[in-house]
């Protein structure tokens, strides 16, 4: 029994001692093992680590080198060397006008001579004094031409453009003088019709713009005249002066003969016996005096005891014969001959005098 127990004991302590051997051997080789695992593990992810890198590297654009790397530069230039050939201010001058980016060829305005002429927003001409459009009728107003068109010297008409032969045969008028009734300061509107100057009227014509602005063919006549006759002289003193002449010399050596109605000796006399007749000196011009109206020349009116202008209404004087000057006063009209002035009055040094002067 006693062995038996020993027996047992001796066994169990053999299996208990190749139990642990085996635990040992076991828990060795796990050590050995996994260091064996580990490093290819580790070498399985340096591999990947590697190849992330070298796909970082790939993926990084930063890193990678573009074989095309500058061509985008390098093309940027070349347009930039292409721009520099281009004039930026092609199509924009007189000498090179239409720009192309508004599909248009540039031609030269001052081909024909217009030195002067001006490229308008880089589209057309805009032609000087003295110039026209070459094509007309497609051409704007004011000298600019339509896109295209250059300048061309103006187109003269021989007579029917000036005042003195005003109506162009080519609007199948014949030239008449808008001054053959004495307005010298008349002006011939587009090659057409007369314009009448202060002091004249248009003659009767149902063509007439305005009362100044005639139609075609019809004449400028003095405003005082229309429907009247000739002053009665007589029924009022005459005047001072037809012409300087009349004037005695002042004694500042200053002497005329201003267009007032029968003429007033004006510019410096000193003392009454510088005036003709019974007028008197007041500030240096020889003035009439007057109690009423009737003392003084016709055309002029007496205002406190001195015979002064009439004034002129609705820009006519109401003496007839006589016109309006700025001062809306009546004055003697200008002329250049006799059949310029009124009836009752002649051409003498450039003025429409009375005719009582001729006696």
């Amino acid at each position: 029994m006693r062995y038996t127990s020993m027996l047992k004991l001796t066994v169990f302590l053999i299996a208990l001692c190749l139990a642990s051997a085996c635990a040992e051997e076991s828990n060795s080789t796990p050590t050995t093992e996994p260091s064996t695992t580990d490093t290819s593990d580790a070498s399985d992810d340096s591999d990947d680590s590697s190849d992330t890198s070298d796909q970082s590297d790939a993926s990084d654009p930063s890193d990678a080198t573009d074989p095309t790397e500058g061509s985008d530069e390098s093309d940027a230039s070349d347009q930039s060397d292409d721009s520099d050939d281009t004039d930026p201010t092609e199509g924009q001058t007189a000498t090179s006008c239409g720009s192309e980016s508004q599909g248009l060829t540039p031609v030269d305005c001052t081909v024909n001579g217009d030195t002067s002429a001006q490229c308008v927003f880089g589209n057309h001409c805009l032609c000087s004094d003295g110039f026209e459009c070459e094509d007309g009728e497609d051409s704007f107003s004011n000298g600019e031409c339509s896109p295209g068109v250059v300048c061309v010297p103006e187109t003269i008409v021989e007579g029917g453009h000036s005042p003195s032969a005003c109506g162009s045969p080519d609007q199948g008028l014949t030239p008449i003088d808008c001054t053959a009734e004495g307005d010298i300061n008349a002006e011939c509107v587009f090659s057409n019709h007369c314009m009448c100057s202060e002091g004249y009227v248009c003659e009767d014509s149902p063509e007439n713009f305005t009362e100044t602005e005639c139609g075609a063919g019809v004449m400028c006549i003095p405003a005082t005249t229309t429907g009247g006759d000739a002053p009665d002289w007589s029924t009022r003193p005459a005047g001072q002066c037809e012409t300087r002449d009349d004037c005695p010399e002042f004694p500042s050596g200053a002497q005329t003969c201003s267009p007032f109605p029968g003429g007033r000796c004006v510019g410096g006399c000193g003392t009454n016996d510088d005036c003709p007749g019974e007028a008197e000196c007041r500030f240096g011009a020889c003035v009439e005096t007057c109690i009423d109206d009737l003392d003084c020349h016709l055309g002029m009116r007496c205002s406190g005891g001195s015979c002064l202008q009439q004034n002129c209404q609705g820009g006519i004087c109401p003496t007839s014969g006589y016109i309006c000057n700025s001062s809306d006063r009546c004055v003697r009209s200008s002329c250049s001959a006799d059949n310029q002035c009124a009836p009752g009055f002649f051409c003498s040094a450039g003025y429409c005098v009375e005719s009582y002067w001729a006696n």
